[in-house]
């Protein structure tokens, strides 16, 4: 079907479903629940900024230590004591845990983002109510507007019955 050529399939909707169509397919919504998702993000990386940092390092090494060079030099008759000594494994596994105690501009950043996420919440809800509204109305001005001309249809009709001579002169 070509872009301009208007559809002649009728659609039933109640008012239920005007409202559900109408707050699954508004992009004001769409954009907005976006936003409400990034500002909890953001909170929740501001809260995260408050809680201990946890950190861990392994490492494998193979060493050999040259006893000569920190002045160990064991000469017994009949026994040869290397002055190598290696290789050999270390193993080194550490936890590192850090908590800041007091910082004022971390929970500043937490209640900003707090009550940014609390608006983005609020803004929402607004526009979720201005689409509910503006889809109520549509849907009302639809039927109100359906009236009126089957009100004007059945002026007609009465007018023919009435006077059918007057339409017949009409019609030529």
């Amino acid at each position: 079907m070509a872009s301009n050529e208007k559809s002649t399939t009728q659609l039933s909707l109640t008012l239920q479903d005007a409202i559900q169509r109408g707050l699954r397919y508004n992009l004001g919504l769409l954009v907005g629940d976006q936003s409400t998702r990034s500002a909890r993000a953001e909170e929740l990386r501001a809260r995260a900024a408050l809680l201990p940092n946890l950190s861990a390092g392994v490492s494998n090494t193979y060493e050999q230590v040259n006893l000569a060079a920190f002045g160990f030099n064991f000469k017994f008759p009949g026994i040869n004591i290397p002055s190598i000594v290696g290789p050999f494994n270390v193993f080194d596994a550490r936890a590192y845990l850090s908590q800041t105690v007091l910082d004022f501009t971390a929970i500043n950043n937490r209640r900003s983002a707090t009550e940014s996420a609390r608006a983005a919440d609020l803004s929402l809800k607004d526009t979720r109510d201005l689409v509910v509204q503006l889809v109520a109305s549509g849907y009302l001005q639809v039927i109100a507007d359906q009236a009126r001309v089957d009100e004007a249809q059945s002026e007609v009709d009465t007018a023919q019955v009435l006077n059918p001579a007057f339409f017949m002169s009409c019609a030529r």
